[in-house]
């Protein structure tokens, strides 16, 4: 009598994982050549980010594949953040838009729900990029993804979802955030930095 072999059930997540991730891929450029990245022109101007859609592009599946991996390491099924990364905003259930700024050199857009529960921005701030040779990101932005300003209620929540999630991994002495609510109307500017440690070396020079 034959018995049936044993599902991996860990292999097989991943392997459910990789083909949602292929699909959503897929799809994401098909929509993005349909218009030529025209949806993610106004981010682009709106914030003064240097890179044009097609690196936006790119950069967006950069980031979705490695908060996939990020969630599939911590056993999280990637479901929801797929669902709502779509390259028509308005066609998600998300509430805000994350533009990343890279370094000047790429850019990403991220949609997330309020909570931002999909994503994890600490785990992203040293993440590694290899087709850029640089990790992490310093700058962002949250806007909302129906185009409505945030209302400064949203803006004190955003300032303790962000900052909650960074220093659940990072002490207050080795990352600052700045939250610029006023720079850009309607939007909210994060700039994410590592602190650097006065050593006898790097303390200035006395007058």
């Amino acid at each position: 009598m034959r018995t049936a072999k044993k599902i991996n059930q860990p292999a097989q997540r991943r392997l459910n994982a990789e083909t949602l991730l292929r699909s959503w891929e897929q799809e994401f450029r098909a929509d993005f050549a349909r218009d030529g990245g025209a949806r993610f022109e106004p981010l682009l101007q709106r914030f003064g980010i240097r890179s044009d859609a097609q690196e936006m592009l790119e950069g967006t599946v950069d980031f979705v594949i490695a908060c996939a991996a990020l969630a599939s390491t911590g056993g999280v099924e990637i479901g929801a953040l797929l669902a709502d990364q779509r390259y028509d905003g308005q066609a998600s259930s998300a509430t805000y838009a994350l533009t990343f700024d890279l370094f000047g050199r790429s850019s990403a857009r991220l949609l997330v729900r309020p909570e931002m529960k999909s994503i994890d921005l600490a785990d992203l701030y040293e993440y590694p990029w290899e087709r850029l040779r640089k990790a992490g990101y310093g700058d962002f932005w949250v806007s909302r993804v129906d185009g409505e300003d945030l209302s400064m209620e949203e803006i004190e929540e955003l300032d303790r979802v962000v900052s909650g999630d960074i220093w659940l991994d990072y002490s207050e002495d080795e990352i600052s955030i700045i939250f610029d609510p006023d720079t850009y109307a309607g939007a909210l500017a994060i700039t994410v930095y590592q602190q650097i440690e006065n050593t006898p070396d790097t303390e200035a020079p006395e007058p």
